[in-house]
């Protein structure tokens, strides 16, 4: 176990340190704050908005932000940090070219190949068919000769 994972997923035998006390009293506060919002919201109304609040109120709620923010900042880089490592490791633990395999096997390939295949081939044909009749259209009308309009199946 590497040092970073024995800081975040402590033994269940390890002994607390002061950290954990913290953690402990920090998420009592939190949950405890957030029923008592949800608690007195509907019972205070307006009562509840900041400009009512006395100016320490205020200050410490400004204080309460600024440290919101911090946290939610080193969140986000312990996040971007911590993502490509969870991702590389799930990947490295995958058997991709199994996978690949029977995927491939699933789908028939070959047969998909030859499908598309034929139909890119019928357009391509398709295509220089059309491009060859406007030519001759044009070497036609440019000489004055005369095709045989029932080569091409319509009447000029």
């Amino acid at each position: 176990m590497t040092t970073t994972e024995q800081l975040l997923l402590p033994r269940e035998d390890a002994d607390p340190v002061i950290a954990d006390v913290v953690i402990g009293v920090a998420d009592v506060l939190a949950e405890s704050a957030g029923r008592l919002v949800l608690v007195l919201r509907p019972l205070t109304g307006g009562l509840l908005a900041p400009e009512r609040w006395p100016r320490f109120v205020r200050e410490l709620a400004g204080r309460g932000v600024r440290r919101r923010r911090q946290v939610g900042e080193a969140a986000l880089r312990g996040y971007r940090f911590v993502t490509p490592v969870l991702v590389t490791d799930a990947l490295d633990r995958l058997d991709l070219p199994g996978i690949v395999r029977e995927v491939l096997a699933e789908i028939d390939l070959p047969e998909i190949i030859r499908t598309s295949t034929g139909s890119v081939a019928s357009e391509s044909v398709r295509d220089v068919r059309i491009r060859l009749v406007a030519a001759d259209d044009a070497v036609s009308r440019r000489f004055g000769g005369r095709r045989d309009t029932a080569a091409r199946g319509h009447d000029e």
